[in-house]
């Protein structure tokens, strides 16, 4: 990061479950945006696509990710990369705890910002609103999001 930068980096709660704590500001004027994540264990991102490429390294615990037809289990020095527009999913039944570094889009980085909260402490569990809001943003950047068919499909099963 540039020393010009004198920016409190946010650290911000996704509903649907990771933790993100930005390594990069996250400004127009950049490429990539750079994140520690951490997806708590009993964790599943459901079936979506986007037109941002995200890098998935896996630091510490055990992943499953879901692309290209199957699903592939991800370890601490494995790579998870999801082109643009690739339906993908993750899901974390380790029992443990997943660590990784995300790079991806500037566009993606302030999409998990919009559709966050900020990680302050404990925090309780996400109300309709809350989702109702994360559908809403998702569809205002053009994200598609699968449906109860689409994940059940790929052995999601959403309450």
């Amino acid at each position: 990061m540039s020393a010009e930068y004198d920016l409190d980096l946010p650290i911000v709660d996704i509903y649907v479950g990771p933790i993100f704590t930005y390594r990069t500001p996250v400004l127009a004027d950049q490429q990539y945006c750079v994140a520690d994540v951490s997806i708590p264990n009993g964790v599943t991102v459901p079936i979506h696509s986007h037109d941002d490429r995200e890098t998935f390294y896996i630091l510490s615990g055990k992943l499953e990710g879901y692309l290209d037809g199957a699903w592939h289990v991800l370890q601490a020095g494995d790579v998870f990369d999801v082109m643009s527009g690739a339906r993908h999913a993750l899901r974390n039944a380790s029992g443990q705890d997943v660590s990784l570094i995300l790079i991806t889009t500037i566009k993606l980085g302030q999409f998990f910002i919009d559709v966050g909260r900020a990680k302050t402490g404990s925090l309780p569990p996400p109300t309709p609103a809350d989702m109702l809001h994360f559908v809403e943003v998702s569809q205002s950047y053009g994200y598609w999001m699968g449906d109860n068919a689409d994940n059940a499909a790929i052995g999601i099963v959403l309450n």
